[in-house]
């Protein structure tokens, strides 16, 4: 799913003039997402129980409805959710920080702030079922507002388990938090 992102400012301008997108809810978020939203929604909804695990790596981790469906995975659902995030001493590590501490989800989160690692600027989401990948949500979208509704990018979902499975061995292998090792 790619969303509308930016370049489409003129047909934004036609169908909802002047005004903010926040002005317009929830008709113009729902034009800019063009499924992207819906897309991580249903992404984190796929796992539906025990057993079921979703793995995050995340550059922007800053959007209401991904953290709170991530939330609700984990706390309702019994879903192993861990994530990792950026956490350079930066403007995004305080903005991801505040809203982990904002949505509870410190316990399922884990920083990604490695020596000589400028930026952790991963966007990837592992489901997994028993430990296995089942599938894979990675692209260009930031798990942030901006990322999301505002720039133009995408999403592209992976229903193959030998290629989620690398992208799960890459998230282990981020998650060691290991210092860049320069050659």
């Amino acid at each position: 799913d790619f969303n509308r992102g930016a370049a489409a400012s003129q047909e934004y301008t036609r169908r909802f003039g002047d005004k903010r997108p926040e002005d317009v809810r929830p008709a113009a978020v729902e034009w800019r997402s063009r499924g992207v939203a819906e897309a991580i929604q249903g992404f984190i909804g796929r796992a539906v129980g025990p057993g079921w695990g979703l793995r995050v790596c995340a550059y922007e981790f800053t959007d209401d409805h991904v953290l709170a469906g991530l939330k609700e995975a984990s706390s309702k659902r019994k879903v192993d959710v861990r994530i990792l995030y950026h956490a350079r001493n930066d403007a995004q590590k305080k903005e991801n920080e505040k809203k982990i501490k904002e949505f509870g989800l410190a316990e399922i989160c884990e920083k990604r702030n490695a020596k000589g690692l400028s930026l952790s600027h991963n966007k990837v989401m592992i489901l997994t079922k028993g430990g296995a990948a089942q599938a894979v949500l990675t692209g260009s979208t930031n798990f942030s507002e901006g990322g999301i509704y505002g720039h133009s990018n995408v999403v592209h979902i992976c229903e193959n388990s030998d290629i989620a499975g690398e992208y799960l061995w890459l998230w282990n292998e981020l998650e060691k938090n290991e210092d860049k090792k320069v050659d």
